[in-house]
């Protein structure tokens, strides 16, 4: 696979993990919710060594998608996301068996990879 069609996917890839989060939303979304539930909490994995992207540095999670990432999920007042940072095939696997909602950053893989259901379950 050539180079730009490896980029494209992957710009196409990440968009729709940010969509995600985003597809449904209006500004009403973003405002704390009316009827005073506790927020939903989700876990999104992201790799602890990639470096600049995503990484850990004296404990901290630092890199340009977390802070992307981070500024997102400030502003939706109804979920409380927790960034966990791990291996790369650790936080697959958790993908895989449904423990983790999405997993960062963006990665080129087979189109018939697994999905995790969480997200199926996220309005239960």
């Amino acid at each position: 696979m050539s180079i730009n069609r490896r980029f494209n996917y992957l710009v196409l890839l990440y968009s729709s993990f940010i969509s995600t989060f985003t597809l449904a939303n209006t500004e009403d979304a973003f405002k704390s919710s009316t009827h005073q539930n506790p927020p939903i909490k989700v876990t999104i994995i992201g790799d602890y060594n990639y470096a600049p992207y995503s990484y850990v540095e004296d404990g901290k999670i630092i890199g340009l998608y977390p802070l992307i990432l981070n500024q997102i999920f400030s502003r939706m007042k109804d979920y409380q996301v927790n960034l966990s940072m791990m291996p790369w095939k650790r936080g697959l696997s958790m993908i895989e068996n449904n423990v983790s909602l999405g997993i960062f950053p963006p990665y080129f893989g087979r189109l018939n990879a697994p999905i995790s259901l969480a997200i199926l379950n996220l309005s239960s």
